[in-house]
């Protein structure tokens, strides 16, 4: 999640400040023995820092803000300016008139000092900039958003008087803070100098407030930092680019009776009136989004909490794996871990000072489930990797997000193997990152990985399955294609080149295809790699029969609308056509590769039993085949299906129904291959089946015949699992995830044992709400159908629930389950609780809208109704995030299948702008529009074939 500025090809990586190396000295007996510094860390997250987490909820009104008015052109200094403000309103050729900052001033070391008033809700500061001006210019511009400057000064670092300032204000549109030096500053370094007052709001951006809640329900607030990517500048001005690295000293004012942490340790303390100061060590060269720091109070901080040792134990684990993984040495003297009460994302990689939300970081055993554990894992996972791919060496800019994102996206499944092996993390990636990826790229207004921004807005919206999802999948696509051995050492490679630096793709690409040759098999990385990150989309390869035996590989741009009309502003050379490594096998033969270089193919097949493309589903891209050849594979899965790995098996389904989905073939494809699940003991293919039907049940109409037999043919299919596994706790994490996945079918197609075991288990948690008897496995579904079948007591008894219990995990389980009720007015008033912090925090409010959305039989029009009538509300609270309002939109929308709700969507688009939302707007009505033509299409098929197949195998229709 960050970017850098680029170095020459051969340079040495820049050298730490004075100041750093120091600190560096200081430590060098840690460094040295690299276990004991990660040790030291998460002693640190588990002594002093992670018990801030319990139990908090949101509260507090926002502070009164005061409003300064701009003063004093033609002075040495500013008195005080207002970003209420907006500057110039007329468009020129100024400087400031382009988003991106100028290349002629470049920031070295920053003094950054807060005191921050966690009572009266505010913090004031300091910030002392060093830069080294390249070339001479009478426009100093720095990053400046919600706060009021108060002084403002610029002098030459050698010392000397206050230079003069000509003119200076605040550019809203561009959130410049703007100083007009007379005369222009001349090549050579100066410090600006500024002073500053903010507030601590609870948006989750910036610096803001959170808070929590002690056991004699004292609600206490605490000062925390979210600064990507665009927020630094709302917390001291700033250079808030990813490659405008540089060195910060961070001093944090506070009460003595509160506690700070930041990037680096503290170096030294002291009291300064009613104020204790924490000067903090300097940090190595950065960028502004990764600076962090935490204000919180004594108190919270002296229990010892039972939810860490899991995070605590993998963390070490995989942070000696991935010094492993990269060969390169973790470079800070330490590695704090915190959970954050409320906080907007999963997990923030801050160099040093990693933030999670609860759920991401804490894990109960007994009380949190194995899907809460993996969550933990594949976070701490992800953000650990962030720590050499995207910290160490940064984007360039955020066009190049993807380079941070997709890799630690990468990674983050061989930290978790690292550690949990027997989850089969590497074979859950096609079901996971894949599969959304997919989902997302098969429509005609998605976007290239390498995309144009500058915005914040156009910055929020890259921050998708776009760039994680699909990122992730190209690499695992381009290591099976180099081989382990190439990709590892070529990612060291280019970590090497540019640590402490800046880097965009094609330096990593370079990279790649230096370590092919040197390995003495040349790649040309760059040639292939283009075709996937600088357009959209994806290919299906047809594999058709030319006779002779011969058999011909073409390939297509997948959609799920093939007719889509529009005019995509992302431009593309490659004429949607990829260079796909290809790779097949058949009954026959071990693995074989060929190298679709944009056009096709022949490959040498007789055509007899069975060929399976995409071996081990390592390509991003889908193949279809010929009636005959669909039928072959089918045969083989009905026969012997462990023939195929299981991540075959799970391509075999995903792919069968999106082709289906997409028109390209008939519903009676995927649905024969199904046929066979009944013998299926794999989570994966499992999950595969789960997650297409899930996409079909949500479309069709609850009335029409074919949703009827189709859940009768779920359960069917599903009987055999259910039958094993049972309504209990018990088995490894595997057998978990699958007695999970194959109960959510029994119960939601409404099977009596399984509504009656889910509500005897709740029955008996409301007799003795002290002592929860529901397996921690089990509480989604129990708290879901709980509810769904009681009314308005089994409802408040488990609000009560969430409001008492200081387990994340838990939270979120309850979250989901409160969706589940039956009564329209219980779940207008959930729907009304989400938007108010008093009673749901705001990080959850898009879980608690989605969640009725899309798992609630009535709660779909409820829902989207609710957001059309509070959307002025929505979109000032989440509409500059980067994942809620997108989250929203989407998910909120995905089920919508009439022509009624297509219109009602347009017209709801066409008069309310969305914010960092604008794509997903688009993109619902696509999908929308796909929904309402595969109900045309298919509806009526699939229910012919779920019929005519309950008939033969003797299943009441009725």
């Amino acid at each position: 999640m960050a970017e850098l500025a680029p170095l020459q090809p051969d340079a040495e990586s820049p050298p730490l400040s004075p100041e750093f190396k120091k600190s560096d000295a200081k430590t060098s007996s840690k460094i040295v023995n690299k276990r004991a510094i990660i040790i030291a860390g998460i002693v640190i997250l588990v002594l002093f820092i992670l018990v801030i987490v319990l139990g908090a909820l949101l509260g507090a009104e926002r502070a009164k803000r005061k409003d300064y008015e701009e003063t004093d052109e033609g002075s040495t200094g500013s008195v005080a300016v207002s970003t209420s403000a907006p500057g110039p309103t007329t468009a020129g050729t100024e400087v400031w008139w382009n988003v991106r900052l100028p290349d002629n001033i470049v920031p070295v070391h920053y003094d950054v000092l807060l005191y921050i008033d966690l009572k009266k809700l505010e913090f004031h500061g300091k910030v002392e900039i060093l830069v080294n001006v390249t070339k001479p210019t009478e426009n100093v511009l720095v990053h400046v958003n919600k706060m009021n400057i108060t002084s403002v000064f610029v002098e030459k670092a050698s010392g000397g008087d206050p230079l003069e300032i000509q003119r200076k204000f605040w550019f809203e549109k561009n959130q410049f803070y703007v100083i007009i030096m007379k005369p222009a500053l001349m090549k050579g370094q100066y410090k600006i100098k500024m002073d500053f007052k903010a507030w601590l709001t609870d948006d989750l951006a910036g610096l803001y407030k959170s808070t929590y809640k002690r056991k004699d329900g004292k609600e206490v607030a605490i000062a925390v930092t979210q600064f990507q990517p665009t927020d630094a500048r709302r917390t001291f001005p700033c250079f808030d680019e990813p490659a405008l690295k540089a060195t910060f000293t961070v001093t944090l004012a506070h009460d003595p009776s509160y506690i700070s942490i930041s990037n680096m340790p503290i170096e030294s303390t002291e009291t300064q009136g009613k104020w204790q100061l924490d000067h903090f060590e300097v940090t190595p060269i950065m960028s502004t989004y990764l600076l962090a720091f935490v204000v919180y109070d004594i108190l919270c901080s002296t229990r010892p909490i039972d939810q860490v040792d899991y995070a605590k134990d993998n963390a070490v684990v995989m942070l000696d794996y991935m010094e492993e993984f990269f060969n390169i040495t973790y470079p800070l003297p330490k590695a704090d871990m915190i959970a954050i009460p409320d906080f907007a994302f999963s997990g923030m990689e801050n160099w040093g000072l990693i933030m999670y939300r609860e759920a991401a970081l804490l894990y109960q055993p007994g009380a949190s489930s194995e899907s809460n554990k993996q969550r933990v894992s594949a976070i701490l996972s992800h953000e650990l990797a962030h720590q050499w791919f995207g910290n160490l060496v940064t984007m360039d800019w955020w066009a190049e997000l993807w380079l941070n994102e997709g890799f630690a996206s990468f990674v983050e499944f061989y930290g978790v193997n690292a550690t949990e092996p027997s989850w089969k993390m590497m074979d859950q990636f096609v079901i996971l990152d894949m599969a959304l990826a997919f989902s997302l790229d098969g429509l005609a207004n998605s976007h290239p990985i390498k995309v144009p921004v500058n915005h914040p807005d156009e910055i929020n919206e890259i921050f998708d399955s776009i760039s994680y999802n699909k990122g992730a999948s190209i690499i695992r696509m381009l290591q099976s294609f180099l081989g382990y051995d190439v990709f590892r050492k070529g990612l060291t490679r280019y970590l090497n080149k540019y640590r402490y630096g800046n880097a965009k793709t094609d330096d990593l690409w370079k990279a790649f295809e230096e370590e092919s040759c040197v390995q003495g098999s040349c790649k040309h990385v760059k040639q292939m790699m283009d075709t996937w990150t600088l357009q959209m989309g994806y290919p299906v390869l047809n594999i058709r029969d030319n006779g002779n035996g011969k058999f011909r590989v073409s390939q297509e741009r997948f959609l799920y609308d093939r007719n889509a009309n529009f005019t995509s502003k992302y431009q593309t050379n490659f004429n949607y056509k990829w260079v796909v490594p290809f790779t097949y096998r058949t009954d026959d033969s071990k693995r074989t590769s060929k190298l679709l270089n944009m056009t096709s193919v022949e490959i040498d097949w007789d055509g007899n039993g069975w060929l399976k493309g995409n071996e081990g589903q390592t390509g991003f891209y889908r193949v279809n085949y010929e009636q005959k050849q669909w039928g072959q594979l089918t045969n083989q899965l009905e026969n012997g299906h462990t023939v195929f790995e299981i991540t075959d098996r799970a391509g075999l389904i995903d792919d069968s129904f999106n082709l289906a989905r997409g028109g390209y073939v008939k519903y009676i494809v995927p649905l024969n291959i199904t046929k066979y699940l009944a013998k299926e003991d794999e989570y994966v293919p499992w999950a595969a089946f789960d997650n297409n039907i899930d996409s079909i049940t949500s479309i069709l109409s609850q009335s029409s015949p074919a949703y009827k037999y189709l859940k009768k043919y779920l359960q069917y299919q599903a009987r055999t699992m259910y039958t094993k596994l049972g309504f209990r706790e018990s088995g490894d994490h595997l057998e978990v995830y699958k007695r999970s996945l194959v109960l959510n079918i029994m119960c939601s197609t409404g099977e009596a044992s399984c509504l009656r075991n889910a509500s005897e288990y709740f029955n008996k948690w409301m007799k003795d709400p002290e002592n929860n008897p529901v397996p921690a496995n089990l509480r989604s579904l129990v708290y879901f159908h709980g509810i769904k079948n009681g009314g308005v007591e089994e409802w408040d008894f488990a609000f009560e629930q969430l409001k008492k219990t200081t387990v994340a995990s838990e939270r979120t389980q309850l979250l989901f389950g409160l969706a589940g009720a039956s009564e329209p007015w219980i779940v207008r008033r959930y729907l009304q609780y989400s938007i108010d912090p008093d009673k749901i925090k705001t990080q959850d409010t898009t879980s608690v809208l989605t969640n009725v959305a899309n798992y609630n039989p009535n709660g779909r029009q409820l829902t989207w109704q609710f957001i059309k009538l509070n959307w002025d509300f929505i979109l000032g609270k989440f509409g500059g995030g980067f994942f809620a309002i997108r989250r929203l939109i989407l998910g909120v929308t995905s089920g919508f299948a009439t022509e009624f709700e297509l219109q009602d969507l347009k017209t709801f688009n066409k008069e309310n702008h969305a914010g960092s939302g604008a794509r997903a707007q688009q993109q619902a009505e696509e999908r929308v529009l796909a929904n309402i033509q595969w109900r045309k299409d298919n509806e009526e098929d699939v229910g012919n074939w779920l019929k005519d197949f309950l008939k033969v195998n003797n299943i009441p229709l009725n």
